[in-house]
């Protein structure tokens, strides 16, 4: 009894379908074979990289850096927009009262109120001021450390630069 209730339940495997008027070819359209493919069209042993932007042509001594925020300067501190993967904000640097440490960062990174970030003066070798900042939310696997450098229209743009592996 249940062949018979199988069989009405479910159509037979060699009965005529629609799908059987169109020829199709012997062999997967899935699978590459010999029989189906063409020739392999030829290309550059770089054109992987042409594609994910790698072969660009830089001129000498210009590094492109990820930019993950702009800031402007202001009575006290700054203010702008932090954007990385995880956040696109608001945010302010506000001035840290140090107390009696001398290792207290000069300015807190703020979003919503929040504490998420420390910036430190510091003079580059050239001889430009910056700030050294510190990120450091939940959201991240590990603080991210930018730099806060002042360009050439006046607006401060904050720099991310990849930690330096630690020696085991």
């Amino acid at each position: 009894m249940a062949a018979t209730v199988r069989r009405k339940q479910f159509p037979r495997r060699c009965t005529a379908s629609s799908r059987s008027k169109f020829f199709s070819p012997p062999g997967s359209p899935l699978r590459f074979d010999r029989k189906r493919c063409g020739q392999p069209v030829p290309c550059r042993p770089d054109h992987n990289k042409d594609a994910m932007g790698a072969n660009l042509v830089q001129p000498k001594g210009e590094n492109i850096m990820a930019n993950i925020g702009t800031f402007t300067a202001d009575k006290d501190g700054f203010t702008g927009t932090l954007r990385t993967l995880t956040l696109n904000v608001k945010a302010e640097l506000v001035p840290n009262d140090k107390g009696s440490s001398e290792n207290a960062p000069d300015f807190r990174l703020q979003a919503a109120g929040h504490d998420i970030g420390a910036a430190w003066k510091k003079t580059s070798e050239a001889g430009r001021d910056y700030l050294s900042v510190t990120l450091d939310d939940p959201s991240f696997p590990a603080p991210v450390y930018a730099r806060l450098i002042e360009g050439e229209d006046g607006t401060h743009d904050l720099i991310w630069s990849r930690s330096k592996p630690q020696a085991a």
